[in-house]
């Protein structure tokens, strides 16, 4: 599987790394690139064959995606994270669902990883597939206590 080169701990997208055409309609490239992408995992995952290293590998073709269409990408900190001897617990702001698209080729590479997801995402036919493979912790987002509970149990085992 291709990783991201990092120079110096840090990722920058490469300078003119987008494509004339798909920055002329960046959404019709993006969203057509990305619905090709979970239906080929999904199908990957229906079979059984859609594990980590998989998971990071959409997730890099994702970045690669974001990076054609002008997007551009800056990541530091993985020194960080190599660094650490144990698990780890990574917190979003989740202020796009970029971070759910891109952590995957982060992290994966370095440690094993999971997302806590909401259980009604486990309703889409696409999404539900590429999800059940990663094992993740589904919370109802209906009682926030029962969730912390349920997020802290799971999440106690995971690591």
């Amino acid at each position: 599987m291709k990783n991201l080169s990092y120079n110096n701990y840090q990722y920058n997208t490469p300078a003119n790394s987008g494509s004339c055409i798909r920055k002329f309609l960046p959404s019709v490239s993006f969203y057509m690139s990305f619905l090709w992408e979970i239906l080929r995992s999904a199908s990957r995952a229906q079979k059984g064959q859609y594990d980590m290293t998989a998971w990071a590998a959409s997730s890099l073709n994702m970045l690669r995606q974001i990076e054609r269409i002008g997007g551009v990408i800056t990541i530091s900190g993985i020194d960080q994270l190599e660094k650490s001897e144990g698990p780890v617990v990574i917190v979003g702001n989740h202020m796009s669902m970029m971070e759910t698209l891109l952590l995957p080729t982060i992290i994966c590479p370095v440690k094993p990883a999971t997302f806590v997801v909401k259980k009604s995402l486990m309703k889409y036919p696409l999404f539900k597939h590429v999800l059940r493979s990663q094992d993740p912790i589904m919370v109802s987002r209906t009682n926030p206590r029962a969730d912390f509970k349920l997020m802290m149990e799971a999440g106690t085992e995971k690591l």
